[in-house]
């Protein structure tokens, strides 16, 4: 019986023996480049009035909300045009009443919290 323990001992270690692998692995480094384009983007909600009444002598506000993104490290600033109603400046922009030709409408165009007057870009 010791024979059959040992023969049977011989035969399993030179199996596992013939059936070893190993592994191996190896490893490299490589470039890895981008070009990130510099760009912005805006964009703005509609800016409404509620309805005027020329004989009043109150001021109606309005706000908007003016959004710009730009890539990191982008430096932007915001201006707005005068706009198309005649004698327009940026103190005092000028609205064109559609319905009645030369019929104007006075407004200015405010940074809130700061209350100064964006200026003009064209």
């Amino acid at each position: 019986m010791n024979k059959k323990i040992i023969l049977s001992l011989l035969v399993l270690s030179a199996a596992t023996a013939a059936g070893t692998a190993q592994a191996v692995t190896a490893s490299t480094t490589f470039p890895v480049t981008a070009v990130v384009l510099t760009s912005c983007a805006v964009s703005a909600t509609p800016l409404a009035f509620a309805n005027y009444d020329p004989a009043a002598s109150s001021t109606i506000d309005a706000a908007n909300s003016l959004l710009v993104t730009c890539t990191t490290g982008v430096t932007y600033t915001v201006g707005l045009s005068i706009g198309v109603g005649t004698g327009a400046t940026v103190a005092t922009r000028k609205m064109t009443n559609v319905a009645s030709a030369g019929t104007l409408l006075t407004y200015s165009c405010i940074q809130m919290p700061h209350a100064a007057r964006y200026g003009a870009t064209q």
